[in-house]
């Protein structure tokens, strides 16, 4: 699982690419001109974005190269009907990391968005264990000897962070950036109920204690 961002005015293609990327229990937020884009992308945390070139207000290469003034690192896929050499180099210069030019086939999409999913921040375990328990990313499902957990969608994500950070301490807004969608209207309150929900999950592995809530610090899974 993944937290992605698209930013196209396209919004029939927003949709689409937000259907295909679902299919990877990606979470996927979706915007649809620069300047919101810019404010989202300086409050929230993504592990890949996903933007087009004319946006209207802002070109897409003008964003990413404020992003990375900014010390965003998260890796970028320009997707746009550009398909000379010179905008490809400017684009790449500019900080992205790939480059697809419309239209295109779903399936490379999705290829190219593993690829980068699979940067070198990563050696990231594709499939993370905890205690026994097995994170299956691609299913969306936690496996403890053979038994599937009862989780709700947002629950796992919320372990398979947590196993993905362990020892870690997130506050409730960092969790809400990086786990929750942007269009969500998640508060405080609502990460303690699914940390709860989660926390009653692990109970009944024996393993609760493991997730750990602190005042002023938030919560991590040690």
């Amino acid at each position: 699982m993944a937290k992605i961002l698209i930013i196209d005015d396209d919004r029939d293609l927003c949709e689409a690419l937000e259907e295909v990327l679902s299919l990877d229990n990606h979470v996927v937020d979706l915007c649809h001109c620069g300047k919101d884009a810019m404010q989202i992308m300086d409050f929230c945390r993504y592990d890949l974005m996903l933007v087009d070139w004319e946006l209207g207000d802002i070109e897409g290469p003008t964003l990413i190269q404020h992003f990375r003034k900014n010390g965003g690192v998260s890796p970028i896929l320009m997707i746009t009907g550009r398909g000379d050499i010179q905008s490809k180099v400017d684009c790449l210069d500019r900080g992205a990391d790939d480059y697809m030019v419309k239209p295109f086939d779903m399936r490379e999409l999705r290829a190219r968005t593993k690829s980068l999913l699979r940067r070198p921040t990563e050696l990231i375990e594709d499939e993370p264990e905890f205690m026994g328990i097995k994170i299956d990313p691609r299913q969306g499902i936690a496996v403890s000897n053979g038994k599937t957990l009862k989780l709700q969608p947002l629950e796992f994500r919320l372990l398979e962070f947590f196993v993905r950070n362990r020892g870690a301490w997130f506050s409730a807004e960092e969790l809400i950036s990086r786990v929750w969608s942007v269009n969500s209207s998640a508060t405080p309150d609502s990460v303690r109920v699914s940390i709860k929900r989660l926390r009653t999950a692990l109970e009944e592995l024996g393993l609760d204690q493991h997730l750990e809530s602190a005042r002023n610090r938030g919560y991590r899974l040690e």
